[in-house]
């Protein structure tokens, strides 16, 4: 199975904010102002958009919002990017994997294998651990998920 690291949120609040209203305000490093909270960090823009990354949960990432900008309401949010990790339960030989057109391995690059579909990618490596990026909702992170494991399975047993 996996396990959520990481969520980015982006959250649009009823009012237009100002980044220099906040403290550590350095317009010559970032052009917004990053409040950070513990591992999650909420990146506020001079508009009335505000990313939150770090959280493990839509919930979590709410409620730091709330915690920060207490005099705002959120009008909405969308899920931009999840990012979840796990181990491959199953033995894999990684010379038969990378025979298959599923899966790209570039050693050169990068030491991990991938597999792609659209947007979202899961890289995984020799220790059987995985990652997998470019989800935008817990349901195609769940149905990557076992498209990933499924197609892994059968082609570790030849089909």
């Amino acid at each position: 199975m996996y396990r959520i690291v990481n969520m980015t949120i982006c959250f649009e609040v009823n009012s237009r904010l100002e980044p220099n209203d906040f403290p550590n305000y350095d317009p010559y490093y970032f052009s917004g102002n990053i409040l950070n909270c513990g591992k999650v960090k909420v990146l506020i823009y001079r508009s009335n958009k505000v990313n939150v990354v770090g959280a493990k949960s839509l919930d979590e990432a709410t409620n730091v919002l709330i915690n920060v900008l207490p005099n705002y309401s959120i009008v909405k949010s969308k899920i931009v990017n999840i990012v979840a990790s796990g181990t491959i339960d199953f033995p894999i030989n990684l010379n038969k994997i990378i025979q298959y057109p599923e899966f790209t391995w570039e050693p050169e690059l990068f030491p991990g294998i991938m597999f792609r579909v659209g947007k979202q990618v899961a890289i995984f490596f020799s220790s059987r651990k995985f990652n997998i990026v470019g989800s935008k909702s817990m349901s195609t992170l769940e149905n990557f998920y076992y498209e990933f494991i499924n197609t892994l399975r059968r082609r570790v047993n030849g089909d």
